[in-house]
């Protein structure tokens, strides 16, 4: 091929295979996707031909960059062969890059422009980044009504999603709309919302919106019942659609459900669902039309298939999904039509976004660029420290599994407990507070979130949650939803909230407990910083008592109590649902005004102080913030780089073969490195362990090399490695 200036691009696509699942001490990293591209330009204008042509080798099987032709240089789109790499640590596996063109440069370098993070689907209403996981092809052809720059994203129906970070607190989206565009000839589902993150582990699924096995599309909400609504015509048809699904409450035990397909109104009517009896607590009057609980919404990716009777066969996605879209509200016919006729995606999401959603993914993501570098938590997780002004006295640790609530009280975060776990603390007898006659004069205050009853904290003789034969100092969640505290001064005493807090959003509740008279005791209850039970010598002591609280040496337990056995109020289960926060434990009385001043924090860290000593000092504190193995893959995962032409290592830096672990993790090569332009060996290693919540999760790097062959300059992009984790 010959020419006066010429640029060409050559693309080589490398898929490698980790197989292995997730254990205990390993990492399963399915797959690394690499894209190459290849730009030589004539610096001179000279006559001269040549070609820069790559090759991998992985196994036995080669993938070009580009054909080898005479007349043309044509982007080689082929998907190289998977190759395994063991999932225990300190394995790795091999890609060989090779040089075979006629451009053949005695020297180039390569870099990274330090980018390493997790591939995800942009928010741009800003709410919910959504994370990639599994096998995709980005900026593919959108929506054709949206012109020519609407891009999608294609679905293989095997593993692809997108997961979103942020956790929507219980009840759960009510009222809501879903917009979506989306292409496929078969079953499979657009979205979902459960209560796990990840598509596996969920107890709870509705709100999902698939194509069942005929074609039709099928919205599922479960209010305490299933409830389905069918379109009449089928859409798997190999074209694009454009559906809304919008849902609201209308009256007692009634829901209006919608839904439009092409700007056209298909299915549904005014008070078409009729509600089954509220779940047990929910306020009087109130009206769910979906499931109670919290949870995250999925792309491409829902649970239809368990339990519903049109459920598709698949629950992943085949095929093309762009422009998916939440809203907090009911969009009207008008604006539904309004929408399908743009013509543009500029006009398209600028009217999104006049329309004002809680989420926006555009599905239009370049790959190379759209990178997050947040942290991604981890699902279980087991420490959690003690903060007070006995640092590190009482460190907590978990029982079962638990997760993290991003929507917590004061802006932070919180620990989510699913009902069956719980929190045993490590100081007890001999620790003077905790040794009999255990705490007398105290104080306890904590946020909590739930929809049903369960226990908050709970003080017993035994450091797990059996083998007890002394239990009170309890406070939990009634089954109609009042808040109770329990002692037992030689007998039953318990303190009750006239209202109920089983309403799914966070509180904050202080008890106080102090001798106040011989043989009675002051016991009172403040909630969101008002005085709400209990007032002067309201506990009498029982039986010859001298002490407000039973005389025993104990520990505390948060998210589970001993209080379903023998108190007249107790919750039917020991354990906590829901959130839990800022759990801090006080050897002395606060005063309305110190619970004032702490309820009124203006952020975490203010109120850390305040329970440190500003206001009080706290004999315990477990702020349930921390998010343990958090962090991005690239801390997880290592490479190093050999030059096979002279048996030299690239990266990290050697004059001799590379190790054969790397001594340092990530993947971000931070200053250019001078090569010889041969044949390469790029290695990945599994090199820790991976929070849960990575499976499956692109990590994403790039590697740029340049290089000078007579006239020409040459780079090679290696565009983005992704890291199945």
């Amino acid at each position: 091929m010959a020419t006066k200036v010429f640029k060409y691009a050559l693309a080589l696509v490398v898929m490698l295979s980790f197989f292995g699942v997730l254990g205990l001490f390993g990492i399963g990293v399915k797959r690394v996707l690499a894209s190459f591209n290849a730009e030589s330009q004539n610096a001179y204008n000279s006559l001269t031909s040549g070609t820069l042509l790559m090759s991998d080798l992985i196994g036995t099987n080669q993938c070009l960059s580009s054909p080898n032709s005479v007349s043309s240089i044509t982007t080689n789109s082929q998907i190289c062969s998977d190759y395994p790499l063991a999932q225990n640590i300190n394995s790795s596996n091999d890609v060989q890059i090779n040089n075979t063109g006629s451009l053949l440069p005695n020297s180039a370098s390569i870099s990274t422009p330090s980018s390493c993070g997790v591939q995800d689907f942009i928010d741009s209403a800003g709410n919910d980044i959504a994370l990639a996981s599994g096998t995709m092809n980005y900026l593919q052809p959108g929506p054709t009504n949206l012109g020519s720059n609407s891009y999608a994203v294609d679905l293989n129906g095997t593993n692809g999603y997108g997961e979103t970070l942020s956790y929507i607190a219980s009840p759960g989206p009510q009222t809501f709309s879903i917009a979506a565009w989306f292409n496929t000839t078969t079953d499979g589902s657009v979205i979902g919302f459960t209560n796990s993150q990840s598509n596996t582990g969920q107890s709870n699924w509705d709100r999902q919106l698939w194509i069942d096995n005929t074609g039709h599309l099928v919205f599922g909400l479960y209010p305490n019942g299933i409830y389905e609504l069918k379109s009449p015509n089928t859409y798997n048809n190999g074209t694009w659609h454009f559906v809304v699904v919008t849902v609201t409450d209308t009256t007692v035990n009634k829901a209006t459900v919608k839904m439009f397909v092409d700007g056209v109104h298909v299915a549904g009517t005014n008070k078409d669902e009729t509600l089954p009896p509220p779940p047990p607590g929910t306020p009087p009057g109130v009206n769910y039309p979906a499931q109670v609980y919290g949870g995250w919404w999925h792309l491409g990716w829902s649970n239809a298939t368990q339990g519903w009777p049109d459920g598709p066969t698949n629950p992943y996605f085949t095929g093309s999904l762009s422009q998916i879209a939440i809203f907090n509200s009911v969009l009207s016919g008008a604006k539904i039509t309004n929408l399908y006729s743009q013509t543009s995606t500029t006009s398209y999401d600028n009217l999104i976004q006049s329309y004002g959603p809680y989420a926006n993914w555009t599905l239009q993501d370049n790959p190379i660029s759209s990178v997050y570098t947040g942290t991604v938590g981890a699902t279980n997780f087991s420490t959690f420290f003690d903060y007070s002004n006995n640092p590190g006295t009482n460190t907590g640790t978990g029982q079962g599994t638990f997760s993290v609530n991003s929507n917590g009280p004061l802006g932070g975060s919180s620990t989510i407990f699913n009902g069956t776990s719980y929190i045993k603390t490590d100081s007890g007898p001999p620790t003077s507070f905790y040794a009999s006659p255990g705490p007398q004069t105290f104080s306890i205050a904590t946020w909590f979130n739930t929809t049903t009853d369960g226990s908050i904290i709970g003080f017993t003789n035994s450091q797990s949650n059996t083998g007890q034969t002394m239990w009170d100092r309890q406070l939990w969640i009634d089954n109609t939803g009042h808040l109770v505290f329990g002692l037992y001064p030689n007998g039953i005493y318990e303190l009750k909230s006239p209202n109920t807090y089983n309403n799914g959003t966070w509180h904050f509740v202080v008890i106080t407990v102090t001798p106040s008279a011989p043989n009675f005791g002051t016991v009172l209850m403040y909630v969101d910083g008002n005085l709400v039970a209990g007032n002067i010598n309201d506990e009498t002591y029982l039986n010859g008592a001298t002490d407000p609280a039973q005389v025993y040496g104990g520990w505390w337990h948060l998210g589970w109590s001993n209080a379903p056995q023998g108190w007249p109020d107790g919750p039917t289960n020991p354990y906590f649902t829901g959130s839990l926060s800022q759990i801090a434990i006080f050897n002395s009385k606060l005063t309305s005004a110190d619970v004032s001043t702490i309820y009124g924090s203006a952020d975490l860290a203010q109120y850390a102080t305040n329970v440190t000593g500003a206001v009080a000092s706290s004999n315990s504190y477990w702020p349930l913030t921390q998010i343990a193995q958090s962090g991005l893959p690239c801390n997880y995962v290592g490479l190093t780089i050999s030059d096979l032409s002279d048996s030299a290592c690239v990266y990290p830096v050697s004059s001799s073969a590379c190790p054969n672990y790397p001594v340092v993790s990530g993947l971000s090569v931070n200053e250019p490195l001078n090569i010889n332009l041969g044949k390469f060996q790029f290695s990945s290693f599994a090199i820790g362990n991976i929070p849960s919540t990575m499976l499956n999760l692109h990590a994403t790097v790039s590697w740029q090399i340049q290089s000078l062959a007579g006239n020409f300059t040459a780079t090679l992009i290696h565009n983005s490695g992704f890291v199945y984790i």
